[in-house]
């Protein structure tokens, strides 16, 4: 039995299915719980969750996380069997899809999601020039002022169908992700960028590498890594080129592939055999 989180109350359910059927259970941790940077607990209630979380992980035969940085915020991860399983892009969906047709000449800058507090996104539309790029972004977005949507910097497609926002995706050259200043995630949108073999221009609180993030990418100068400030992004923009795609490269960052990782660390073959 797998079971993923959050939410992770339905991590009790491992007693019940060890209990009725003698299941072997598997943990999935999606993000980190009790020890997760981005929850600002109080002392007390850190101490709790870590409670509760080490009783969930008692249970487990195999606890997964989604990079190594995030296993290491699995309560007793020393004490138990821990894996790294990634997020991966829907390879089903992406087959399915056609690139739009975003192109006018300039250089199309992507974003999927929500920005978050600490996606700030002003810098950039600052820095970037009507007549060579345009930032375009798929889902919720904040209300910008009228002159900046009028100056077409910036293209907004609201909330769009998951294959229509890979369409949007896949017509863009270089796809954008906000750090925080923990740097332990590995957003799930970035697997969409490599579906499709974009560059990715990570916003970061400083211009240094790190996190699991700084894995992703790197062959062949994919990723960029920029101070979120007008002057960095100001340099960065001068200068950049997108580089060509690579035919087949994103088949690593599949789900498909995780889900082979995932049934070897189960001792399954793919036809299900143990």
């Amino acid at each position: 039995v797998i079971i993923s989180g959050n939410p992770f109350a339905n991590f009790d359910f491992a007693a019940f299915a060890q209990a009725r059927w003698g299941a072997r259970v598997v943990l999935d941790y999606r993000d980190p719980f009790a020890l997760n940077p981005r929850f600002k607990y109080s002392a007390e209630a850190r101490s709790s969750v870590t409670s509760i979380e080490a009783g969930y992980n008692f249970q487990a035969d195999l606890i997964l996380a989604v990079n190594n940085e995030c296993a290491q915020l699995v309560v007793g991860h020393e004490e138990h069997r821990t894996a790294v399983v990634p997020n991966g892009f829907d390879d089903r969906i992406a087959a399915t899809v056609t690139p739009a047709a975003l192109g006018d000449g300039r250089i199309n800058f992507v974003h999927a999601g929500s920005f978050y507090y600490y996606g700030n996104v002003d810098d950039l539309l600052g820095a970037l020039d009507p007549r060579r790029h345009c930032l375009h972004h798929v889902g919720r977005a904040p209300e910008f002022a009228p002159a900046m949507l009028e100056s077409g910097r910036l293209q907004l497609h609201g909330l769009q169908p998951y294959p229509t926002a890979l369409s949007i995706v896949a017509g863009a050259d270089c796809g954008l992700v906000f750090l925080t200043d923990s740097g332990f995630e590995s957003t799930t949108k970035i697997f969409d960028y490599l579906c499709f073999d974009l560059d990715v221009l990570v916003l970061s609180p400083d211009d240094t590498p790190r996190g699991p993030l700084s894995e992703f990418g790197a062959a062949g100068g994919k990723l960029h890594w920029v101070k979120n400030t007008p002057e960095a992004l100001s340099r960065f923009l001068a200068s950049y080129t997108p580089s060509p795609r690579r035919a087949g490269f994103g088949e690593r960052y599949s789900r498909a592939t995780s889900a082979r990782h995932l049934l070897g660390l189960l001792g399954v073959s793919g036809d299900g055999a143990q």
